[in-house]
């Protein structure tokens, strides 16, 4: 299973919570998607969080992204 999220691959997500690990380099990473509904059902907001897997309090980026339906 590939780390980059739905958002990134071009796809209208499904309203959900995900958790993904991944390695950059000697770091162990952890990315945390959330899909979430706007009040336009045609676009969908997209929260990415990418924290230290060793220490997950330490989020080291965020994304925020809207997604339109095809």
């Amino acid at each position: 299973r590939t780390a980059w999220p739905r958002c990134a691959r071009r796809l209208f997500p499904p309203v959900a919570a995900t958790t993904v690990s991944a390695a950059q380099g000697a770091m162990s990473l952890t990315l945390a998607e959330t899909v979430s509904d706007t009040a336009n059902p045609a676009i969908r907001r997209v929260d990415l969080a990418v924290s230290d897997a060793a220490e997950p309090g330490r989020v080291l980026a965020r994304l925020t992204a809207f997604v339109s339906q095809p």
